[in-house]
């Protein structure tokens, strides 16, 4: 038995060496484990996702952390409706002013407007543009994400918490919409404006915004307030259906709402035109026309 277990033993050692004998190790294979590990893909600088919404605040370098989606239905302050991207090749982050900088604020007016149903200047809404911080575009980032929220007032930039989408909040006759109001003027300078029904007696309404020039912001109060008002004249002459041959914004007037220059030079570029009737009237003056506003 000893010299048959010894045979076998011997026998199973001599297949043993003769299938390591044998062996041949593949192309491109050198037998050693540590480095045959392929490398792992080059990591991805993180990109917000639009549709979502934040119970924090605004915030406009927003990173990963940041992210903290919720749904629309919960408790929010702050919408994202689209995510854009600047050219992949720019090495250094566009600066306000800059043709990248409003191109893509331009972008996010017209997201924004189809997704509202209306320009957000017509209502109780901001708008931000988001970018990355200055790390993460050193690390690749190229994004750009526009965001909404609610605001209390046209003199009130206080954030307001929602628990809906804004999506359709300016489509039609909404409650963040702009619509009459008391204003209350003094030398030519408006001390305040308080929002109130159109059948209630006001003396102040909204009629729309005046998108001004792609040029730079004007340098002296003159030249800000002549645009302004010369380009509010032609919009609230079409909200009123009246001519636009200023007889009848010489006997009462308007009042204009434009813009910081860091808004302007951002790509915001858009100044809010209200009627100044000058008396308390009971009805809104969309398409009144020259009868209830007489222009001569």
């Amino acid at each position: 038995m000893r010299r048959v277990r010894l045979a076998t033993a011997a026998v199973a050692g001599a297949l043993v060496a003769a299938v390591l004998a044998g062996c041949t190790l593949p192309a491109g294979v050198d037998g050693k484990i540590g480095d045959d590990w392929p490398a792992p893909p080059d990591a991805k600088a993180w990109v917000p996702e639009a549709g979502r919404c934040y119970a924090e605040g605004f915030v406009a370098a927003p990173t990963f952390q940041d992210a903290k989606a919720v749904p629309c239905t919960d408790q929010h302050l702050v919408e994202s409706v689209y995510v854009g991207s600047f050219a992949e090749d720019r090495q250094t982050q566009p600066p306000d002013g800059s043709p990248e900088i409003r191109g893509a604020y331009g972008e996010c007016l017209t997201r924004t407007t189809e997704f509202l149903g209306d320009d957000w200047r017509a209502g109780r809404l901001w708008l931000g543009l988001a970018m990355p911080s200055s790390a993460a575009w050193a690390a690749g980032a190229r994004w750009y994400r526009c965001d909404l929220w609610e605001v209390k007032g046209k003199d009130d930039p206080e954030d307001v918490a929602r628990s809906t989408s804004l999506k359709d909040g300016l489509r039609g006759s909404t409650p963040l919409r702009y619509g009459c109001y008391v204003a209350t003027v003094k030398n030519d300078k408006v001390q305040g404006m308080s929002p109130i029904e159109c059948t209630k007696p006001h003396n102040a309404e909204f009629a729309g915004v005046f998108v001004a020039p792609d040029v730079t912001y004007p340098k002296t109060d003159k030249e800000r307030d002549d645009l302004a008002f010369n380009g509010c004249q032609a919009i609230a002459a079409k909200f009123a259906a009246i001519p636009n041959d200023g007889k009848f914004f010489s006997r009462t007037g308007l009042i204009v709402t434009p813009y910081s220059e860091q808004e302007w030079n951002q790509g915001n570029r858009g100044i809010r035109c209200h009627l100044w009737l000058g008396r308390n009237v009971t009805r809104s003056m969309k398409d009144a026309g020259p009868k209830v506003l007489p222009t001569g």
